[in-house]
């Protein structure tokens, strides 16, 4: 699962996301927070499903892994958004550089195979 802030609410991409389900095909799954906002967010749309700053904590995992185009990952890091979560709190949230990010987004066999081997080094990186 991974987020994309968009000032005032965030995305939570469930497992129809292309993106994650390349970190299902690695092994990982979402938390229960996660499945149960997949099946019972009403305002789902194609980029996800909108979380407010208030419902962050539902986030919490073994792994946050984040994205954000622009300047929104500095608004988080400024307003510490993710701090009372405590996989940020052990290090565990990963912000993908762009490249990786639109490799995912584009969602093709090609575009995933570009960007796997970085991602993999990623998350070794930020689990150690």
């Amino acid at each position: 699962m991974y987020t994309l802030p968009i000032a005032p609410d965030y995305y939570v991409y469930g497992a129809s996301d292309l993106g994650v389900q390349v970190f299902l095909e690695l092994g990982f799954v979402l938390t229960e927070a996660v499945k149960n906002l997949d099946r019972d967010e009403s305002k789902a749309s194609e980029a996800g499903l909108v979380l407010s700053a208030e419902r962050l904590h539902l986030l919490d995992a073994d792994l946050i892994v984040a994205q954000s185009y622009g300047d929104e990952r500095d608004d988080v890091e400024r307003r510490d958004l993710f701090g009372n979560i405590p996989a940020a709190k052990e290090g565990n949230l990963l912000w993908l550089p762009e490249r990786i990010s639109d490799g995912l987004a584009f969602g093709t066999a090609f575009s995933t195979s570009a960007v796997l081997d970085d991602l993999v080094a990623l998350i070794s990186k930020t689990v150690e």
